[in-house]
């Protein structure tokens, strides 16, 4: 591997493209080697976790994996599919928004094999490796010494994010372009971020991220220039706004939009939701992401002591880093974002430091030695705890439900059902999982309880009061109110089937240690009466 300039003084004086951020020729082979390595461990690290289990991890990925497969499939008919499962919410055929577009659309080529179980968790662990290796680009074009540690600091900062990282969704692809922006940012190439900021519009919902970037790095460049950078908020506004207009779901894109930040916004939920809308508690996110923290207040010491020449970059991923750390504060899905840019944000905030005191600068042998053991130490230490982090998010992956738990019932219902005929799910977080196995039928509620709430706030009242056995005589409400003859539910469900069979108006028809699916009796049983 080439050897970097030590000094500020040796950088100024290497007459090449590598002293404004760029490989010399040179070294173009040694970078992709070792860019290459850093992918190929991330690889290792992400499918060591993907292994822990064989279901995919998050119910979620077998909708988007399915989702994925029809889009491929019509494509040759040059037409979006029609999304026809969730006909009772705002995800309705004439409403849905695949507000993860282009992002399923990166993830066909992961359909084309024959289990799209495989193929979901192959595109997380391919897309999760692309994440870190992003972050590791930044520092590295930056050339911030010791770029290995770095990496490994991404690798290790928290056992959650390893987590969110290994799931099959959008937030890892995001991650990517948002250090595309950054560099994008830095590079001043405005053009190129509007165009990314159109792109991110289609390929998820938290877009507005990078939006926030913009608006950081005019602060920086202010606060260091003390000029306005007005460009390039107005190139990724433009960018953002284009992308809202010129998209295949528009106007209904802009609802669900807006339905999305109502909804997601307020203190407290009309509606239980999934757990990643509710916050960690305090002491698990503080010691399972021990290394992010430490890597945060890392970085403000080291600006507070930094120089004002070149800290725009640094001011921008402090602001950045220092919002996802509030917003993971109050929901844990941004544990996907915040850990990275923690280290980020702590590698170029100790930029200038390392480059004016680099190891082979440090008076006295004994000394330089002491620090080289103490970084030795440094590293072995962050390198336990990622073994650590893996071993433990590995754990947690081995309880991911059976990913063919339902197709018992699944099949049964292919079988003996018309098509399209309403199945009355009772968990929406179900759906995913019957909508991988079964397209044939439609489901009451997925995805997203408030997209039943806020089609029908009191039908989704009387749903959550069926589920949970809390009406005596669901029968009639499941056939005259939701329009279903028959239910689906897993066995843990008890209350709920309790209430269901015990007067003879919703039979059994099919049963396993894993689900239930019933009938309601049409006409009902005969009331007996006495003479």
């Amino acid at each position: 591997m080439t050897e970097l300039p030590e000094t500020p003084a040796e950088i100024d004086a290497a007459e090449t493209p590598l002293a404004h951020g760029e490989p010399a020729p040179s070294s173009t082979y040694q970078l992709l080697v070792r860019l290459g390595l850093v992918y190929a461990a991330s690889l290792v690290v992400l499918w060591i976790i993907q292994s822990g289990t064989k279901a995919i991890i998050d119910p979620d990925g077998y909708y988007h994996i399915r989702w994925s497969r029809l889009l491929w499939e019509n494509l040759p008919k040059g037409q979006l599919p029609r999304f026809v499962w969730l006909p009772l919410t705002t995800l309705n055929e004439n409403a849905y928004v695949d507000h993860h577009f282009l992002f399923h659309i990166l993830q066909i080529p992961f359909t084309w094999g024959p289990n799209l179980v495989a193929g979901a968790k192959a595109s997380a662990v391919v897309f999760g490796a692309l994440a870190v290796l992003a972050c590791y680009l930044l520092v590295s074009w930056e050339r911030v010494r010791y770029p290995s540690f770095w990496f490994l600091g991404l690798l290790a900062c928290s056992a959650p994010y390893l987590f969110r990282l290994s799931l099959p969704r959008a937030p890892s692809v995001t991650i990517v372009t948002l250090c595309l922006a950054l560099w994008l940012l830095w590079t001043r190439r405005t053009i190129w971020l509007g165009v990314l900021a159109f792109a991110l519009v289609w390929m998820y919902s938290l877009f507005p991220l990078i939006g926030v970037l913009a608006g950081f790095w005019a602060i920086g460049v202010f606060i260091e220039e003390r000029r306005i950078e007005w460009k390039p908020v107005v190139a990724v506004t433009v960018g953002v706004v284009v992308g809202l207009i010129v998209n295949p779901y528009f106007p209904e894109n802009l609802y669900l939009f807006a339905a999305h930040v109502l909804m997601k916004t307020k203190e407290d939920f009309e509606i239980g939701v999934g757990n990643e809308w509710y916050p960690y508690e305090t002491w698990y996110l503080f010691t399972s992401s021990a290394v992010a923290f430490v890597a945060q207040a890392v970085g403000y010491v080291a600006t507070q002591r930094g120089e004002r020449e070149g800290r725009a970059r640094t001011i921008t991923l402090l602001l950045f880093s220092t919002l996802l750390l509030v917003l993971t504060f109050k929901s844990r899905r941004f544990i996907e974002y915040w850990p990275a840019f923690a280290v980020l944000f702590a590698a170029f905030a100790m930029r200038p430091h390392l480059d004016r005191w680099p190891l082979a600068s440090i008076p006295g042998v004994w000394v330089r030695r002491s620090v080289a053991a103490a970084g030795v130490a440094l590293t072995l230490a962050i390198f336990a705890i990622l073994v650590q982090n893996v071993r433990v998010t590995r754990a947690t992956v081995s309880g991911e439900t059976n990913p063919y738990a339902y197709v018992g019932g699944t099949e049964w219902l292919k079988a003996n059902t018309p098509e399209g005929a309403l199945v009355f799910n009772t968990d929406w977080d179900d759906f995913p999982m019957l909508f991988h196995h079964d397209t044939h039928n439609v489901y009451t509620s997925g995805l997203d309880p408030t997209y039943l709430l806020y089609a029908d706030p009191e039908l989704s009242r009387l749903y959550v009061d069926i589920t949970l056995g809390k009406q005596d005589d669901p029968a009639p409400l499941i056939r005259d109110r939701f329009g279903a003859k028959w239910a689906f539910t897993d066995s843990g469900h008890r209350d709920f089937l309790r209430e269901a069979t015990k007067d003879g108006k919703m039979r059994i028809v099919y049963e396993d240690d894993d689900c239930v699916v019933l009938e309601v009796v049409d006409p009902p049983p005969a009331v007996e009466t006495e003479g």
